[in-house]
This record gives C-alpha cells, structure tokens and sequence, in this order.
C-alpha cells in the first residue's frame, strides 16, 4: 500500500468518528500555527478518543502543508 492510500483510509477513518472529525478540522483550520505546533495540537486533542493507526499514521503527513489543505478540504466535506 502506497502513501497515498494509507492517507485515504486515514482520512476515511477520521471522518467515521464525529469526534476526531471536529478535533481535526477545528485545528486545521487555525491558519496561525505553524505545522509542527498544528500537528501536536491535532495529536493532544485525538489521543484522548483512542484513535486507530491510521489517524496515527496521518499526523507524520499533516507536518506538510499540502497534505494538511488536502485533509482539511476532505473533512470539510
């Protein structure tokens, strides 16, 4: 399984839970903070919700904007 696909089941698993959902989108959309303070937000904030290794896995890939605008736009769905 390529990057990019681990990222899609990431994504997927994200938007099955209401609650990692709304963590994730409520800090990725705080244009302020600097990819490394976001991903640490992100991560304090899911951990609690017990996340599966996909979310895991997804906050390495948030550090690069690109990929955080990526998830953002697919959440915001």
């Amino acid at each position: 399984m390529d990057i990019y696909e681990e990222l899609a089941e990431a994504i997927l698993a994200i938007k099955s839970d209401k609650n990692l959902k709304e963590s994730f989108l409520k800090i990725l959309e705080v244009g302020s903070y600097s990819q490394q303070v976001r991903v640490e937000k992100i991560y304090n904030e899911v951990i609690k919700f017990d996340p599966p290794a996909e979310v895991t896995l997804v906050l390495n890939l948030l550090k690069d904007d690109k990929i955080a605008n990526l998830v953002y736009r697919e959440l915001a769905q």
